[in-house]
C-alpha cells in the first residue's frame, strides 16, 4: 500500500458522498485536468523528436509543439514568437532575470518586493552577487507594493522591475497596470511572475506593456516538468537556444491545453472559488472564537482560492497533524519544509508566533461545496479542541 492509499476513502456528509482525503493545496500543484490528461496520451501514441525534421514524425512532434505555442500566446495576448517553453517556472523566470540583465546599460539595478516567490528572491540575490544592484520594496499589511516608492526607486536607463501578479500564500493580486505604467513613463523594463494568477484573472502583456512574464504548467491544471515565459519582441537579442536537449512534446502540449482550458473557463473558475471560499469562510466568521481566527491578504483584490488563516494560540503544524482528511500547508510547499517562519507573512507585519500559526488552504477547480463544508467544520472543530475552547 501506498501512503496516499492507507489514509483514501468514501464517506456521507450531508447525504453527499466525498473522497478523503480532500485535496485543498491547489497553490502548491493543480490536479491534472481530464482533458489535459488526454491530450498528452493523445500525443504519447506516436514517437517523435521535434528537432528530427527529416521525416514526418519529427514534423508532427514539431507540429504539437507550435500549437501549444499559439494556445500559451493566445492566453495572456502575445505573438506565438514572444513565448519560450522551459522545465519549469523556477527555470523560466531564472532565464527572464538573467537575460534582461544583459539587455540594459551597465549594471542592471533590480527592484522587486520583499513577498516575491523564493526562487525570485534567490536569483536576484545571485544577480546582486554578481554585480547587479538590488532594491526589495516593503508591502503594506495586506501585501500590496506602493506605487509610490516604486517610482522614486527607478533609477535611468538600466532599472529591472521584478513584482508577482498574485502572491502564492496570501493571494494579494498587485496592481500591474498602475506599475506598468510607471515602468514605462519611467523607461524600466517591467517582469511579473504569474504563475498564481492566470487560473482565475485575466492578463494581457499588449495592455499592461510587460517586458516579460513566467507562467507554469502545474499551477494551471497541467502537468508537473513545464513551464513558459514571455518575452517582448525587441528583447530577444542573445536568447538562450529554447530547448537543450529532446523537448517534451507531451509536456508542452499538456500546457498548451491547460492555457485553453484557462482561456476559456478563467470567468466561470473565478466565480466558482469565490462561492466557495466564502462558503469554506462562513463558519469561521459565525463561530464564537471568529476573534481568535484571522483572515490574512487583501480584502479588496485577490485570487479567490487562496486562503491564508491564522489559528492564534497554537502551532498549524499541530493542527494539520489533527486533520490528516484535508491536505493544505502551513505554508508554501517551496518553503514549509524549513524551520524559518514564511518571509511573506513576517513581511505583513506578522511575528515569528503567528507565523507559526497560519495555515493556507487552497481551493481549485474540481473542489466541491460538499468538501468545502466538511474541511471548514473538521478544521474548525480541530481548532477547538487543540485550543481546549
Amino acid at each position: 500500500m501506498t501512503v496516499l492509499s492507507q489514509q483514501q476513502k468514501r464517506i456521507l456528509y450531508k447525504d453527499q458522498e466525498i473522497a478523503l482525503p480532500i485535496f485543498l493545496d491547489h497553490q502548491s500543484t493543480t490536479p491534472l485536468a481530464p482533458e489535459v490528461e488526454m491530450e498528452m496520451f493523445r500525443v504519447l501514441e506516436h514517437p517523435g523528436n521535434a528537432q528530427s525534421k527529416s521525416h514526418v514524425y519529427g514534423l508532427y512532434a514539431q507540429e504539437i509543439i507550435e500549437k501549444a505555442r499559439h494556445k500559451v500566446a493566445r492566453l495572456i495576448d502575445a505573438n506565438d514568437d514572444e513565448i519560450f517553453f522551459a522545465n519549469s517556472a523556477s527555470e523560466a523566470n531564472r532565464l527572464i532575470l538573467f537575460h534582461l540583465a544583459s539587455q540594459v546599460e551597465g549594471k542592471a539595478h533590480f527592484i522587486t518586493s520583499e513577498i516575491e516567490h523564493s526562487s525570485i528572491l534567490k536569483n536576484l540575490r545571485s544577480l546582486e552577487e554578481n554585480g547587479a544592484t538590488l532594491t526589495i520594496l516593503p508591502v503594506d499589511q495586506n501585501g500590496k507594493v506602493d506605487p509610490g516608492k516604486l517610482e522614486k526607486a527607478i533609477t535611468p536607463k538600466n532599472t529591472i522591475v521584478t513584482i508577482q501578479a498574485a502572491n502564492n500564500e496570501i493571494g494579494t493580486c498587485q496592481d500591474l497596470k498602475v506599475l506598468a505604467e510607471i515602468c514605462a513613463a519611467k523607461g524600466a523594463l517591467f517582469h511579473t511572475d504569474a504563475v498564481q494568477a492566470l487560473t482565475t484573472r485575466s492578463l494581457t502583456v499588449k495592455e499592461l506593456s510587460l517586458t516579460a512574464l513566467g507562467l507554469s504548467g502545474h499551477k494551471l491544471y497541467g502537468p508537473q516538468g513545464i513551464g513558459a515565459y514571455f518575452l517582448r519582441r525587441g528583447y530577444q537579442e542573445n536568447l538562450k537556444p529554447e530547448f537543450e536537449g529532446t523537448p517534451s512534446a507531451a509536456l508542452i502540449a499538456g500546457l498548451g491545453k491547460a492555457c485553453d482550458l484557462a482561456h476559456t473557463n478563467v470567468e466561470n473558475d473565478n466565480a466558482l472559488l469565490l462561492e466557495l471560499r466564502n462558503r469554506f469562510l462562513q463558519p469561521f466568521k459565525e463561530s464564537q472564537i471568529s476573534e481568535n481566527i484571522v483572515i490574512n491578504g487583501y480584502e479588496k483584490d485577490f485570487i479567490p482560492g487562496c486562503i491564508s488563516l491564522t489559528f492564534q494560540g497554537i502551532r498549524s503544524e499541530d493542527l494539520l497533524l489533527e486533520i490528516p482528511q484535508i491536505a493544505c500547508s502551513a505554508g508554501s510547499a517551496c518553503t514549509s519544509s524549513t524551520q524559518e517562519p514564511s518571509h511573506i507573512l513576517k513581511a505583513i507585519g506578522l511575528d515569528s508566533a503567528r507565523a507559526d500559526s497560519t495555515v493556507r488552504i487552497g481551493l481549485g477547480r474540481y473542489v466541491t461545496a460538499a468538501e468545502v463544508d466538511y474541511a471548514a467544520n473538521v478544521m474548525l472543530e480541530a481548532y477547538i479542541k487543540l485550543r481546549g475552547l
